[in-house]
């Protein structure tokens, strides 16, 4: 059996040991004065960052971004209206072959015979005439479809009646439910949570009453009828109060008022340090959002348009100029080889086309063998010799 090893004690340990092992139970008292005004200079420095931010971002969305729009429709119009063109023919014709190769791998057949199908269909349709297998194969699908629809609306009649008989179900359950146990029918919303009162269950922490003792306050300093002028910000706080009322969220209601009321500047004395330092980090993770929203926006060369020289604008109009050429010339490409591909199909069409099959010619029938006639009989035999 190993020997225990020695801990080797220090002075600095041996002084840990005695303090933890006197017995004072004082309570020590913190004054948390300093701690609040920190923590409330921090919520304002904060909330300076997120003004800040927002105001740029909204700058962006309201001036910058419609003025670069216009500029970039009216100076690139016909060039965007060729892309859009152009896109829309890559994509028939990519969808075409996509489907040709499909069908050639799994039934064997060459790519051109398969884009002759195609190509006789498509005619066909153009002319409105109508294919004699597929057609009415399909139009015999869309009658079963009419058929099973009318079948479904025959039924909708006996799921009504089986919904009417599980109410009535549900009902007669709640019934007996509240007679053997009493108490309301537990439900959703503000009859669940102040349930415990009707049912004889207690709140013994106010939870309820506090809920909505703080839903009260916010909703008389945040709704849209008690303040004519309602920014993004009150917007924000109000659809949040709202969210947290429904789900009953003591905490996060606490948190909401604090933010209120960094907004407006006054800070009850009954705030809690760690509420201050929660509501620094909600309005924090704000100024973070909008700073990623910014950066991504600085990007862009809509950022300041409204504000650029003509020899920045100039700057700008090369550089588009320059990607929408190079993209230009890649759809161009693009789409010249769907046409070589095609067109190699045609010219293997017109080869099978002219090639001379030799007609098939039948066998030459068998000339029947001509039996020879029978031996006349000799008039002088007057019997048969066997």
């Amino acid at each position: 059996m190993p020997r225990p090893r020695k801990i080797k004690r220090t002075a600095k340990s041996a002084t840990r040991l005695r303090a933890a092992r006197s017995g004072c139970t004082a309570l020590l008292v913190i004054d948390e004065t300093p701690l609040r005004q920190k923590a409330v200079k921090d919520c304002r420095s904060v909330i300076r960052q997120r003004d800040k931010a927002r105001g740029e971002l909204q700058r962006y969305e309201q001036e910058d971004s419609p003025a670069f729009s216009q500029w970039y429709h009216r100076e690139f119009g016909a060039d965007l209206t060729r892309l859009r063109e152009l896109d829309h023919e890559i994509g028939e014709l990519a969808e075409m072959v996509r489907e040709v190769e499909y069908i050639s791998v799994f039934s064997r057949d060459p790519e051109w015979r398969i884009y002759a199908s195609f190509k006789e269909r498509r005619e066909a349709v153009e002319r409105g005439d109508h294919a004699s297998g597929e057609d009415d194969e399909f139009s015999e699908g869309e009658e079963d479809e009419d058929r099973d629809d009318d079948d479904w609306e025959d039924e909708g009649d006996f799921d009504d009646d089986w919904e009417e008989e599980f109410e009535e179900e549900e009902e007669r359950f709640w019934e007996e439910f509240q007679r053997f146990f009493g108490g309301g029918r537990p439900g959703g919303g503000e009859e669940a949570f102040g349930r415990g009162a009707r049912g004889g269950q207690k709140d013994p922490n106010g939870t309820a009453a506090r809920v909505k003792e703080i839903y009260r306050t916010l909703v008389r300093r945040l709704h849209p009828d008690m303040i004519p002028e309602t920014d993004a910000v009150r917007m924000d706080l109000w659809n949040a109060v709202q969210d947290a009322y429904r789900d009953r969220d003591l905490e996060r209601l606490e948190m909401l008022l604090s933010t209120c009321e960094m907004e407006e500047g006054v800070v009850s004395e009954n705030t809690p340090v760690s509420r201050l330092r929660e509501t620094w980090r909600h309005i924090k993770d704000a100024v973070n959002a909008l700073r990623q929203q910014t950066r991504k926006a600085k990007k862009t060369p809509a950022w300041l348009f409204s504000s650029k020289t003509p020899a920045e604008i100039r700057a700008i109009h090369r550089n588009i100029q320059r990607d929408i050429r190079r993209d230009l010339d890649d759809r161009d490409q693009y789409l010249q080889n769907f046409k070589n591909r095609i067109a190699h199909w045609e010219r293997q069409m017109a080869e099978a086309a002219t090639v001379q099959r030799p007609a098939p010619q039948r066998p030459a029938r068998a000339r029947p063998r001509r039996r020879p006639p029978p031996p006349e009989p000799d008039p002088r035999q007057t019997e048969f010799s066997f």
